[in-house]
């Protein structure tokens, strides 16, 4: 993808024309010269201030953060829903364990729903990941009455559905689970053991529209609870293993 370089001594002054035209900058935000921040197939969500939450059911989401905002340092979330691999059915019908497992396999690790969150909103603060006002048809989800059994999400399919970043299927598809745990309520939507905490799951699915729709969509399970709409995606950090 990269465009040929002139050698240095091409030209008279091609080191300060290059870094007058913002060659330093790329440099830096890269991390120098060396490997980019991401692998190929997770994408780089940059360091920054990030608003987070919002209203009970504003947009149609489930249980959303109280508003507030975060600093978070740079990271690397999964293109697409695990398997992470464009046009493939979604990994559900998976407990946390093992979807947390799973990323540890390849060194990566379950998202914060923080960094899911400031993933799907973007730094422009975005409802949907895809812009500010719903689209229905641009994600797969809320088609209530579908039999879970025979209908399955397939991840990267309708292209609509990405954020600016690039990052597909975070409205819609499968809920995801992060690494946040919540003390479960004396009825939780899951089951969980006597003192166990649950875990959060974020984004809609496309079997309900019970969780909301929008980047504030969040309910959660117990750790041990596995559904037909329950998936995952991997982060980790900027830089460092998968």
């Amino acid at each position: 993808m990269r465009s040929p370089r002139a050698r240095w001594g091409d030209s008279p002054r091609p080191r300060f024309d290059w870094i007058r035209a913002g060659g330093l900058g790329i440099i830096l935000a890269l991390g120098g010269c060396g490997a980019p921040p991401c692998p190929a197939d997770m994408v780089h969500v940059p360091p920054g201030t990030y608003r987070l939450g919002g209203a009970p059911d504003r947009d149609g989401a489930s249980h959303p953060l109280p508003p507030s905002s975060t600093n978070l340092p740079g990271f690397c979330i999964d293109r697409f829903e695990a398997p992470n691999r464009a046009g493939a059915d979604s990994t559900v019908d998976v407990r946390w364990s093992d979807a947390a497992e799973a990323c540890r396999l390849r060194g990566a690790r379950l998202c914060g729903e923080e960094e899911w969150e400031a993933a799907c909103r973007g730094p422009d603060d975005r409802l949907w990941s895809y812009g500010d006002q719903e689209e229905p048809g641009r994600c797969a989800s809320a088609q209530e009455g579908l039999d879970p059994d025979a209908a399955r999400p397939q991840t990267g399919v309708l292209e609509g559905c990405r954020n600016a970043l690039g990052v597909h299927d975070l409205i819609g598809g499968a809920s995801e689970w992060t690494s946040t745990r919540v003390p479960c309520p004396p009825s939780p939507q899951g089951t969980a053991r006597p003192g166990e905490d649950c875990y959060v799951l974020r984004g809609g699915t496309l079997w309900t529209a019970a969780y909301g729709d929008s980047c504030l969509s969040r309910h959660w399970h117990g750790p041990a609870y596995a559904q037909s709409d329950d998936g995952f995606r991997c982060c980790s950090d900027s830089g460092g293993r998968r």
